[in-house]
């Protein structure tokens, strides 16, 4: 998990592990606002080291004290990473005022 401060980016990094790749099972990005944010930006959430270039998106509008899950895929089949012993990283854009964003992801690595 990562987290991120107050319209701060985020990225959320899998450690390399040695002759290993990641497997990732579930990835789930919410947004909480501690104060309302009339947004009309759209937020592009990023990745490397995902096969097929993984990527979302999403508008950044959210209520005063809400909670907004952008992401929550649980994966069927996990998704293998594309390189081994190699970092995958997960990116979220800065959210607009007073909204942090925090990013998980599931996985577990193997050969």
């Amino acid at each position: 998990t990562a987290t991120a401060a107050a319209n701060t980016a985020v990225t959320l990094t899998l450690p390399a592990v040695a002759a290993q790749f990641h497997y990732i099972t579930r990835i789930e990005i919410v947004r909480v606002a501690t104060a309302a944010l009339a947004g009309t930006a759209v937020l592009t959430y990023t990745s490397t080291n995902i096969p097929g270039a993984w990527a979302r998106s999403a508008g950044n509008a959210a209520a005063a004290g809400g909670t907004v899950k952008d992401v929550d895929e649980v994966l069927t089949y996990a998704i293998k990473s594309s390189t081994v012993n190699t970092a995958t990283t997960i990116v979220a854009a800065a959210p607009g005022a007073a909204v942090l964003t925090r990013i998980t992801a599931y996985y577990y690595t193997a050969a």
